[in-house]
């Protein structure tokens, strides 16, 4: 048969302290708060990256939408020239996020497109040179994507 102070001791050795017990519980702290640092890292750079898909998307449908647009004849002066290749430019703003959940705006983008004539003045051809750009602001950044095209005539 064992003695108390035997079990006592056996007790002691088996069990852990107060300060051991702590120390992990801290390790366990900042293991915690690490993961969750990265997973907000992670969440900036998809939100990021998911605007600037947006914002290429439009400029890529701007592009399309000159291509595609008809009739453009410039060399014929009595048809009108539709407005998405007018060589004045055009700007609008455009949201680039709307929250699901409050059908909010959370960034809105600004859509410009400038026009020039790249002819060359010695034959008939009409070319002209477009360039598309989107610009918005996120979390203080300011944002550019940009693409240009050009567009001959239809005939």
């Amino acid at each position: 048969m064992k003695s108390p102070t035997n079990l006592r001791t056996l007790s002691r050795l088996a069990g852990m302290t107060l300060v051991e017990v702590l120390i992990a519980l801290m390790v366990l702290a900042i293991t915690a708060s690490s993961i969750l640092m990265a997973f907000a890292q992670i969440n900036r750079v998809a939100s990021t990256a998911r605007l600037y898909a947006a914002a290429e998307f439009l400029v890529q449908s701007y592009i399309d939408r000159i291509q595609m647009v008809s009739p453009f004849v410039p060399e014929n002066s009595s048809m009108a020239v539709p407005a998405e290749l007018t060589l004045s430019g055009t700007t609008y703003a455009t949201p680039l996020y709307v929250d699901p959940a409050t059908n909010s705006t959370i960034v809105t983008g600004t859509v410009s497109c400038t026009g020039s004539n790249i002819s060359s003045s010695s034959a008939n051809e009409y070319a002209y040179q477009y360039v598309v750009t989107v610009t918005y602001t996120y979390r203080s950044h300011l944002y550019t994507v940009s693409a240009s095209t050009v567009r001959g005539s239809d005939q």
